[in-house]
Parts: C-alpha cells; structure tokens; sequence
C-alpha cells in the first residue's frame, strides 16, 4: 500500500489524470443508483420478474452487436470527442425516464438499450486514453489500480446509497442523479481535452488515414491479435473467467437463501463481501502486473477464486460463505487488472479500440452463455452439480493460463517510457511507441 498511495500523489498531481479519475468515479456512482431503482421500479410497476430480468438482458444485448463498430470508430475519431459525446447523449436520454409509467413501460428498455449502447462505444475509448494520459510505464499499473479502487468503493457504497436515494426520494431523484453523473463526466473530459492541448503537453494532430472499408480495420485487428501471444492467451482465459462467473452468479442467489437460509439481508452481505474484497484488490493486481510474470500471476488468482468457490458452494455455514466470497474479490479484482494493464501496454495506440472491443464482446458472450447454461442446467441436474461444472472450468482455465501465457518476465516495450506529458490523448499518436507482439 505504500508504493501505491506513493503512485498516488504523483499521479493526482497530474490534473488531466485528476480530472479523468474523478469524473469516472461520480458517473459510476450515477450508475450505481439505477442498478437498484430501475429492477425495483419495474417490480412495482409489473409485478413481474420476467420485467425486470427484461431490464437486466436489454443492458447486456448491446455488448453482443456494438463491439466491432465501436472498436473501429474509436481507432478513426479523437477519443475524447467519442467519451464527450457519449457522455452527453447518455445524460439527456436517461432523462427520458422521468417519463415512464406503466403505461409507457416500454420506454424503460429503450433508454436502457440506448443507455448501454453508448457504452459500448465510451468504454474503450476510456481504455485507450489511460495510457495516452499516464504513459505505459509503471505509472500505467498505478493508473488502473485507481480505476480498481473506485470500483470496489462503488461495489460497497453505490447500491446502498442509490437504494437510500430511491427510498426517500424517489425514482425520478435517482435519475435526475444519474443523468448529472454524465454531465459532469463529460465537463471533466472537456477538462482534460483543453489541458491536453495546453502549452507545454505534447499534443498530435495527426490521424490514421482512414480505410475506405471498416472491414480492413477489423481485419488488422484480428491479424494482430492472432500474433499476439500474450493477448491471444489473456482473452482466451478471460473469457473463461466470465462464463464461469456468469454461471456461477446465476447459483449465488438462490444458494444463498435455501441452502444458507440468509435471505435477501444475506444476499446483500455476501454482495458486500465480495465488493470489500474486490476494494482490497487494487494493490494486488498492481504488483502482479508490474512483476509480469503473467503465468504465475494468472494461474494463482485463477487457483484462490477457483477454491474459494468450491469452498462457498459447498458449505451450509454463513459465515464461512461471507469469508470465502470476500476472498474471492481480491484475486478477481487482480486479475482483471492485469488483463487491462496488459492490453493496454500490449496493444499499438492505433489498435487499443479494437482489440478493447474485442476483449468486451468475448467476455459478454461468454459471461451470457455461462449464465444462459447455469440457468437450464440447474433444474435437471441440481445447483451444487452445476456449480462444480463450473469450478472445473474455472480450474481448466487456469491450466490454460499455464499452457498459453510466457513462464518469464513479459518482453520489455519497444521505444523508452516516456513521462505523462509526452503522451497526447487525442486521436491516435503517430509518435507514441507501440508495443510488439
């Protein structure tokens, strides 16, 4: 914790990085208020639980068809320019819900599919402005162990409080304060933008000359990918991650409140649980990522959340469930920050959209297809042998980690690390080093 609350006041002293952080962390708490008013206000107005697993599937659908556009928009646009826009379309849609009643049920799923669209397209531009910010040195790791911290905050904090908004002052507060959220994200990105371009920060002009055809970028994109061992490696076993993941967070709910008797109190402990550990984790995966030695990293937070889970399903103990999901947070949260730090470092400037997209779209349908199997499995062979289905899959992809992932040190990147100012976030730098595959 030392090196990294070191990290930490070089990189907020960087106000582009300041700027970047805070805005991310508001417009997650924004989000954070919807994940419990809009299942909770569907409920009330239907009835149904059909209604709201309808609102869950229309915010996961868009990460199935929107990937390979958006990866190829956001390699041929300036990428603070897609965030900002993103931001701002985001912020008056979900206005519109302010206008759904039960009659209007219907606009509830349009502003969620719009919604989540819209991500597609924010997310890995996000991704490819870290780096262009902070560099591809250490500070690089630091960077995204921040980005960690302030998920595993909003983990704990953001349910209970958008549950608490929603209580005492309805839905309507919770999405008037979602839509605010987005407004100031994207304030915060015009901030960064202008300090980007501000004497004294380097700052490209030039762009890719585009392709006529965005089939030609997709093809550079897998062409690279393919050739890439690491990044090959790391969304192969990502994937797994997810469907087991999907799978196994399909069991949980159920598993907690006949097999642990908990009930929806228990539920949300174990939730907690799992956000504290995932808090913690931040550290965890910066050091993993800044030793690079990935299989041994990989293969180990596989192994603990592997265990841990075969430990959770199999025990009739509440508290030996709460400390085994909590456990399972910390190796989780590390590994996807070494996948992001990776592929960040991994990937050419002119590629990050792409290959960010591609690693979204492959762990969505993978996190869809393990909770789509779980869910039609569960009845005819029993929760806890679905459950160890998964565990073994789990185990399998840590073997494959094992096998696909280099024993030593990640190769060093080509050209030397050069400071944050030297990094220009707009558009794709021609001059930033990009890494070899």
């Amino acid at each position: 914790m030392t090196g990294l609350r070191g990290q930490a006041v070089t990189l907020l002293r960087d106000r582009r990085f300041r700027l970047l952080w805070s805005g991310q962390l508001l417009s997650n708490i924004g989000d954070w208020f919807l994940v419990v008013a809009v299942p909770v206000y569907v409920f009330q107005l239907t009835g149904s639980t059909l209604g709201t697993g309808l609102a869950l599937v229309t915010q996961m659908v868009p990460a199935l068809i929107w990937p390979p556009l958006a990866g190829v928009l956001v390699d041929r646009m300036d990428r603070l320019t897609v965030m900002i826009a993103a931001d701002v379309a985001r912020a008056w849609i979900m206005l519109l819900l302010v206008l759904a009643e039960a009659d209007r049920l219907w606009l509830v799923y349009v502003v969620l599919l719009a919604q989540a669209s819209l991500a597609q397209f924010f997310l890995p531009a996000r991704q490819a402005v870290i780096p262009a910010v902070v560099g591809r040195g250490k500070e690089l790791g630091h960077a995204n162990a921040w980005f960690s911290l302030s998920g595993g905050i909003m983990r704990i904090a953001g349910a209970p409080l958008g549950g608490l908004v929603y209580a005492t002052a309805g839905f309507h507060a919770a999405v008037l304060a979602d839509s605010a959220s987005y407004a100031i994200s994207a304030s915060t990105l015009v901030g960064v933008r202008a300090l980007s371009r501000s004497p004294g920060t380097a700052c490209a002009a030039t762009r890719p000359a585009p392709h006529p055809q965005a089939a030609v970028y997709l093809r550079e994109a897998v062409a690279f990918l393919r050739g890439h061992r690491v990044l090959w490696g790391l969304l192969l076993v990502s994937a797994v991650f997810e469907g087991v993941d999907g799978a196994l967070n399909v069991l949980l709910v159920p598993y907690a409140v006949h097999t642990l008797n908990s009930g929806s109190g228990g539920v949300g402990l174990l939730f907690a649980a799992l956000g504290g550990g995932f808090l913690l984790s931040a550290p965890v995966g910066r050091w993993v990522a800044e030793a690079r030695l990935l299989r041994v990293g990989v293969a180990a937070c596989l192994a603990v959340i592997d265990g841990c889970f075969a430990v959770l399903f199999h025990t009739h103990a509440f508290a030996v469930a709460l400390v085994a999901i909590g456990i399972v947070g910390v190796p989780g949260g590390a590994f996807v920050l070494v996948v992001q730090v990776e592929l960040q470092r991994g990937t050419p400037s002119a590629l990050l959209g792409r290959i960010g997209s591609a690693f979204a779209a492959a762990q969505m349908t993978a996190a869809l297809l393990g909770a789509t199997l779980s869910s039609v499995a569960v009845r005819p062979l029993g929760l806890t042998v679905v459950a160890d289905a998964a565990v073994v899959v789990l185990l399998l992809g840590a073997a494959a980690a094992v096998a696909l992932l280099p024993a030593g040190p990640v190769r060093a990147r080509a050209g030397p690390t050069r400071r944050r100012a030297a990094h220009p976030v707009s558009a794709t730098p021609a001059g930033e080093p990009d890494a070899p595959g």
